[in-house]
């Protein structure tokens, strides 16, 4: 039976009348004849959106039976909102402690439904793998595991910055949204109070105005914090505790992840450093000079990698800057997920990178491989490669999410290679998807479809982020 969709939670618009505060509901798809008690794999789907946009969107179809499930969490400041105040009325990160409630009722009653509760996959991308990343680290569930394994697309618990919330950012942040709800003239001990007695419109749209001002950025606004209790500690500091839900992981990287969110005029060299000066304040004058040095300036080195000859009317530096804030805010912070995962080797992590040029000025951009984990219609008739890439990789993910193994599910494209795990140190250890495809980008190269290789590429990058990591965590 179908019902229809509930409204979604207040993010990004208020156009329409399909959204509200009681937005905190779960779609739950089924095989049909699917009997209560026959104990299928259930696939939980945490949606991205940078917390502050998205809806609950639907899975693919897989070779072997599965239960879906997709959900809303509150986003904006409604799920995120952050500073002293929130922190003193114990109001911090209720978008996690939704997603927890989610899981916390799946297993309680998704046998109803044909579920099995000890077979739970949770799978997102960017904010959700984001959130997936939180969700692991978490183990205080009285000591039942609430899901048994994780796939975590472009996102990781160490991605992007997780500040406390008495942090300079999310206090101005604060004090930004309660005068856009107009709350900013009242005692500071009644600013909740306030805040409370808004109506939901001026609520939501004070959320939405305030996210847009610092969109697209790595600052963004409300965004998890670190609260003592749900995200315990700096995300670093916890994978060091080596306290985390000791899981099968899969999890992996775009080679252009930061494509949509660096300014496109970055013009001067100038230009360049006072981007990832604003973006991360705590960086030294050092640290400056070292990442400079680390991506070679186009304007001063013919030869560097990030010269652009592209026909598009960017900067001079914007191919430069996508590589830099691509590796800070994604690549090397999953790539720190696999390494600290899979050491002891306790559950096995498999790593990805997805490699195929879909435009000439994003490349292989942020999200990009969704319509293929989708087996979409529409990317398939492209061409045999692109019907390949499709197949392989929804192929890899359906098997990962039913039975935590890539390689267990054969179906329709039991040729595709063997994807191994991923080991700190070996040489080949990530499946590079697509390499050398630029067919949607109006090229004539098909490429590698698929093969196991390495991360040699980013070494020394990921190694500057890593040591710099605790500088968007303090």
């Amino acid at each position: 039976m179908l019902a229809d969709p509930a409204d979604r939670c207040i993010a990004g618009s208020l156009d329409g009348n399909d959204w509200g505060e009681d937005c905190l509901t779960a779609n739950i798809f089924r095989p049909m004849e699917t009997k209560a008690g026959q104990k299928l794999p259930v696939v939980v789907y945490f949606h991205g959106g940078a917390f502050n946009l998205g809806a609950a969107a639907l899975l693919a179809w897989s070779e072997k039976p599965f239960i879906a499930l997709n959900f809303n969490y509150r986003l904006g400041a409604f799920g995120f909102l952050s500073g002293e105040l929130m922190a003193a009325s114990n109001m911090l990160n209720t978008g996690l402690y939704d997603q927890l409630m989610l899981l916390e009722w799946v297993q309680r009653n998704i046998e109803q439904f044909g579920g099995d509760p000890n077979q739970v996959t949770i799978m997102g991308l960017s904010a959700g793998a984001h959130s997936i990343g939180h969700q692991i680290m978490y183990t205080k569930n009285g000591g039942r595991p609430l899901f048994h394994r994780a796939l975590l697309e472009s996102g990781a618990t160490t991605a992007r910055a997780v500040y406390p919330p008495k942090a300079p950012l999310p206090s101005v942040q604060f004090d930004e949204f309660a005068l856009a709800s107009g709350c900013s003239n009242v005692d500071r001990g009644q600013m909740i109070s306030c805040l409370r007695k808004q109506s939901v419109r001026t609520v939501g749209q004070a959320s939405i105005d305030v996210f847009n001002r610092y969109n697209p950025s790595d600052r963004w606004a409300f965004q998890p914090v670190i609260d003592g209790k749900i995200i315990r500690a700096a995300p670093i500091s916890a994978w060091e505790s080596g306290t985390w839900n000791k899981i099968p992981i899969l999890t992996g990287f775009n080679t252009d992840e930061g494509s949509p969110f660096t300014p496109t005029r970055l013009d001067t060299s100038e230009d360049f450093t006072k981007f990832f000066k604003e973006l991360i304040p705590a960086l030294s004058e050092s640290d400056l000079k070292e990442l400079n040095n680390l991506y070679p300036d186009p304007a001063v080195h013919r030869e560097s990698p990030y010269y652009d000859t592209r026909p598009i009317d960017v900067g001079s530096q914007y191919k430069r800057g996508t590589a830099a804030y691509g590796q800070y805010a994604y690549i090397c912070p999953i790539q720190q997920t696999a390494y600290h995962a899979s050491a002891g080797q306790s559950a096995p992590v498999f790593l990805y990178h997805w490699a195929v040029n879909t435009t000439v000025k994003g490349g292989a951009s942020h999200a990009d491989q969704s319509a293929y984990e989708l087996y979409n219609p529409g990317i398939r008739k492209i061409s045999k490669t692109q019907n390949l890439l499709a197949g392989y990789l929804h192929a890899y993910f359906t098997s990962f999410a039913t039975t935590g193994d890539p390689n267990a599910i054969k179906g329709r494209y039991a040729d595709r290679p063997r994807w191994a795990p991923f080991t700190p140190g070996k040489k080949s250890g990530t499946m590079v998807i697509g390499e050398g495809n630029d067919e949607r980008a109006g090229g004539n190269s098909i490429g590698v479809v698929a093969r196991m290789g390495n991360i040699s590429y980013t070494k020394e990058e990921c190694d500057f982020w890593w040591k710099r990591t605790i500088l968007s965590e303090s």
